[in-house]
């Protein structure tokens, strides 16, 4: 378990949502992606991410379209790595 001293609109939500997601190489990003489509599904009654939250994700994302240096995976890919999460070999 992690406790994520994270400022910004998301922090209590990743407290709740990622507890257990190790931060780095957009881990916190792609759960709170996940929980926002649980969310979305017919029938679903439990905690929602705060719509702070969703709008500075949103933002985050269209940052990072724009600027390579913020683009986790595509680094990763282009470094050589195997996919977009998996680093590459060490030499």
């Amino acid at each position: 378990m992690y406790y994520h001293t994270i400022t910004g609109a998301c922090g209590s939500d990743i407290n709740v949502f990622c507890v257990d997601v190790q931060p780095g190489a957009s881990r916190l990003e792609d759960c709170l992606t996940q929980q926002i489509a649980e969310e979305s599904k017919e029938g679903y009654t439990g905690n929602k991410v705060s719509a702070k939250c969703v709008k500075e994700l949103d933002d985050f994302k269209i940052d990072r379209a724009t600027n390579i240096n913020k683009n986790v995976p595509l680094c990763m890919c282009l470094l050589g790595g195997e996919s977009a999460r998996t680093p590459p070999p060490l030499l």
